[in-house]
């Protein structure tokens, strides 16, 4: 079980299962545990995991938080796994500050997902694209059940 559904905080934190990888002929890392945080605008992932899939940078830049602190940062590009759901190409954002998997909205909305917070959990479900959302690269439908 993920260490951040394990918690006494009332309001856990929503995960999904994330392997990160340079190509298809490269080992890929995970799964690893994504926060799912629908108020950022990019993905992150610490710089560890970046130099373990040797992935490509592409520039350097600032991005500034919720707090107005700007924080210098190197865009790399990645490839994602999401449960059974593939993205080639993802641009991603790290620095040494980075100490987890944060999916923004730039892969958060080429999902469609379903939250159900009801009392028995939270359900994240990961259905077919509809027709207004970008193209993804599997077939199949995936259910994330995060029970808290």
């Amino acid at each position: 079980m993920s260490e951040y559904i394990q918690t006494d905080y009332a309001l856990p934190i929503p995960v999904l299962h994330v392997s990160i990888g340079n190509s298809d002929d490269t080992p890929w890392l995970g799964p690893l545990d994504g926060i799912v945080d629908t108020g950022a605008d990019i993905t992150m992932i610490p710089l560890n995991i970046i130099a373990r899939v040797n992935a490509p940078s592409l520039q350097e830049g600032y991005l500034r938080s919720a707090w107005g602190n700007d924080s210098r940062i190197t865009f790399f590009i990645v490839n994602l796994q999401i449960e059974q759901l593939r993205f080639s190409g993802v641009q991603v954002a790290s620095n040494e500050s980075i100490d987890e998997i944060i999916l923004g909205r730039n892969v958060l909305n080429k999902l469609p997902l379903f939250l159900d917070a009801s009392s028995t959990g939270i359900i994240l479900k990961i259905s077919q694209s509809p027709a207004w959302a970008p193209p993804i690269s599997s077939e199949s439908t995936a259910l994330a059940n995060l029970q808290f």
